[in-house]
Formats: structure tokens, C-alpha cells, sequence
């Protein structure tokens, strides 16, 4: 999964609070689990559900795990995602609603993130026309393209398994099934697309400016 924290992907290691479920009726159990994020150290809880023992404790798999039919994250919520200020906020809106879903609806998350990409490809590599892996291809072949970024890229089109659900490729907006994992890289994915879009150029047009600005106080020509 994703960390909702610090946006990096963890090993889902969850803690069952207490023995078992907080609630329970005959047929489905109600409780909380919780991970600490490896890489910053923050909580994510969770409300789950899953089938009940007769004693009011989760239904186990072979492994000792609870059986868990449904999870939703409480804490953090979608209020306190943030993202970088240089990111235009019609892409942070997809971007945050697709990171909401990862957990509750991979297919929804895999659709969004998808659509998102085009959205990117189109308006800002200005890459018209054609089905998602077309354009993919043409953003990675590019030669000024950083081949990190580019293999990431085009991993989607691997990950996603286009070829074998073609229906993914011809309508990038719509709900469908989704390869394991597919909703969590499409979301690092397109975190590495911000950062080379619009963080990095951002960035260094900040530090050109104050550059220029120190040049010009000083007398000298400045960049173009």
C-alpha cells in the first residue's frame, strides 16, 4: 500500500487492536488494525470487517490472519494529504482522490490514476491523440525523457496488462479489473511524473531567479 503519510509504499504488516473484534453479530465481525509506517514512523488505523467466530473473533486463514472482507482508513483521513504547491490542483485532486481508493477500491484507484496519466500525457507532454499505451510510447521514447522516469512509465503498460484487458488501453476512464498491485505503482508512478513535470522545473526556475537576481544586484548579465 501506499502511506498515506509520506507517500511511499510499506508492507502491509497490520496489528489487530485486542484480541479480536470490537463488535460482532452472528454472521460479521467489526474491529480496528493499525501499522506504523516504516519509513516515517506515523500510524495508519483502520475499521475491519470480516467474518466472526463463534466466540466474536475474526474468522483466521492459514496463516493466523483475520479474514477481512472490508477496510476503510480512519485516521489519517483525505484532509490531511498534501502534496507540493508546484502541482496544479485539478491534477492533486485526481491524484488525492485516486490515493483515497487504493485501499477501499482498487479498480476505481487504477481508473483514476489512469486517467490522471492521459490527462498528463495530453496536457502538459502535449501528446495527442490515441489510446493510452500509443501515447505512453511516444512520451518514452522520447530522447530528453529520463530513462528512470520513462521505464516507470511504461511499466504501467506492463503492470496493467494492456495487450490482455485492451479495454484498459481504449478507455482509461472506465471501472474494470485490475492486475495486482496496479492501483498502488500507478500511484508511484505518477508521483515520480509530478516531481519531473512540475517540482523540478519549478524548483529550478526558483533558483535561476534568485540567481539572476543576485547577478543583476551585482551588475552582471544575467541567465536566459
Amino acid at each position: 500500500m501506499i502511506c498515506p503519510h509520506c507517500k511511499v509504499a510499506v508492507h502491509e504488516a497490520w496489528i489487530l487492536v485486542g484480541d479480536g473484534a470490537v463488535t460482532f453479530d452472528e454472521s460479521e465481525a467489526t474491529g480496528i488494525q493499525y501499522l506504523i509506517c516504516p519509513e516515517c514512523n506515523a500510524p495508519i488505523i483502520e475499521v475491519v470487517s470480516g467474518p466472526v467466530e463463534d466466540d466474536g473473533d475474526f474468522v483466521l486463514d492459514e496463516n493466523d490472519h483475520p479474514v477481512i472482507t472490508d477496510e476503510k482508513i480512519v485516521y489519517p483521513n483525505s484532509s490531511e494529504i498534501g502534496l507540493s504547491e508546484d502541482i496544479p490542483d485539478k491534477y492533486k485532486e485526481d491524484f488525492i482522490e485516486a490515493l483515497t481508493l487504493v485501499n477501499q477500491s482498487p479498480k476505481a484507484s487504477a481508473a483514476l490514476s489512469r486517467r490522471l496519466l492521459q490527462s498528463l500525457l495530453t496536457e502538459v507532454a502535449k501528446i495527442n491523440g490515441g489510446p493510452l499505451s500509443k501515447q505512453i510510447e511516444e512520451f518514452c521514447s522520447r530522447k530528453d525523457i529520463p530513462s528512470i522516469i520513462a521505464e516507470s512509465v511504461d511499466a504501467i503498460r506492463q503492470v496493467g496488462n494492456f495487450a490482455a484487458h485492451p479495454m484498459k488501453d481504449n478507455s482509461t476512464g472506465e471501472i474494470m479489473q485490475v492486475e495486482p498491485g496496479e492501483a498502488e505503482w500507478s500511484l508511484d508512478v505518477l508521483r515520480g511524473l509530478f516531481d519531473y513535470l512540475f517540482i523540478q522545473p519549478a524548483r529550478l526556475k526558483r533558483r535561476k531567479d534568485d540567481l539572476n537576481n543576485k547577478l543583476q544586484a551585482l551588475g552582471k548579465p544575467t541567465l536566459k
